[in-house]
């Protein structure tokens, strides 16, 4: 019935695994015991994922306005985002646009680049609506800079656009309208804070 849970051995290969809904982090590489509800899946991020969505639409050829990019920096990474116009075959001829997320964490520095975005397709939105949460464990924010303007620091434990409710304290820098033919540079000063305790 409802309430039983299951154990399960999992392998976590190397890196961080953020279990998303409690807030643990799980150091790979591990076999760990977990108990997994039936209600529920519990969700593991990868430390350097970078993973886009897009608000929950009634209909797939509402115009695409709103993008959020959910970002677990870890060292340096990168995402290619990709996107088409999601009816039509015309991504078989080139029909679609990506745009580089490049993610760079060193020390107490998180650099993220929008890189401009490359293609075209038939009803293509240059100009959208772009929100970024970053996972910033619990190290206090001392600046944040987009495109060397200061920003006043954000946060929110909701994210996949507000989809889901996590353990986990996040950044979020709300981009507004831009012009994704343009780059975006966001940097985040840290300061370290004490080291986490890991809820059991």
């Amino acid at each position: 019935g409802p309430g039983k849970v299951f154990d399960r051995k999992i392998y976590f290969p190397k890196g961080d695994w953020f279990e998303l809904e409690s807030g643990r982090i799980i150091k790979g590489p591990t076999v760990k015991n977990v108990k997994i509800p039936l209600a529920q899946i519990p969700i593991y991020v990868r430390g350097g994922s970078v993973i886009p969505t897009v608000p929950v639409k009634n209909n797939l050829s509402d115009v695409m306005d709103e993008i959020e990019y959910n970002i677990f920096p870890d060292g340096k990474c990168e995402f290619l985002y990709y996107e088409d116009d999601g009816l039509t075959e015309d991504y078989r001829n080139c029909g679609f646009v990506t745009q580089k997320v490049a993610v760079n964490k060193i020390k107490n520095k998180i650099i993220i680049e929008l890189l401009p975005v490359s293609g075209n397709y038939r009803g293509f939105n240059p100009e959208i609506q772009i929100n970024l949460n970053i996972f910033i464990d619990n190290l206090e924010v001392t600046s944040i800079f987009v495109d060397d303007v200061q920003k006043t620091p954000e946060f929110t434990d909701h994210i996949f656009s507000g989809t889901m409710k996590t353990g986990l304290k996040f950044l979020k820098i709300k981009l507004g309208k831009y012009n994704r033919h343009r780059k975006k540079q966001i940097k985040i000063i840290l300061k370290e804070a004490s080291p986490r305790k890991n809820p059991r």
